[in-house]
């Protein structure tokens, strides 16, 4: 996840060296989310699939009725992790017929965080495609 917040001194770093190939972990490699940068290379995971065993892993064990689980900063690939955790439980529930709750994130959230990503994204696009001289009046 820190390496998102460090893209976009790789991709900048990736265009002054050309002939060197990087690499960015948990992140697309595009420059402001739309433009391909030749030498970068993004690398993202389906972190959902594995956190949903272990969502469901932790409600069977859990003595309480509860599990929890924390991301940090609301990247998708943070979010996506947590809602397969959550996923993973609510599929344990309706399979065994209980009601483990989760603590620490609501999948309900997901919507909130995906519309300021994709309004972080629009402006990110707006800064990208400079030539079509937009203005955004407030």
């Amino acid at each position: 996840m820190v390496l998102d917040l460090l893209a976009d001194a790789i991709i900048a770093s990736a265009e002054k060296n050309s002939k060197v190939k990087y690499a960015i972990v948990d992140h697309d490699g595009l420059k402001n989310f739309c433009c391909k940068v030749p030498n970068v290379k993004g690398l993202t995971f389906k972190t959902n699939e594995n956190s949903f065993v272990a969502g469901y892993m932790a409600a069977g064990l859990s003595k309480t009725g509860k599990v929890a689980t924390y991301g940090g900063m609301p990247f998708p690939t943070v979010t996506i992790f947590m809602d397969g955790y959550a996923k993973g439980v609510e599929f344990y529930n309706e399979i065994k017929g209980k009601s483990v709750k989760v603590l620490g994130w609501d999948p309900l959230i997901q919507d909130l965080v995906q519309w300021l990503a994709t309004s972080l994204i629009q402006l990110k696009l707006f800064q990208c495609h400079k030539h079509l001289n937009y203005r955004v009046q407030m």
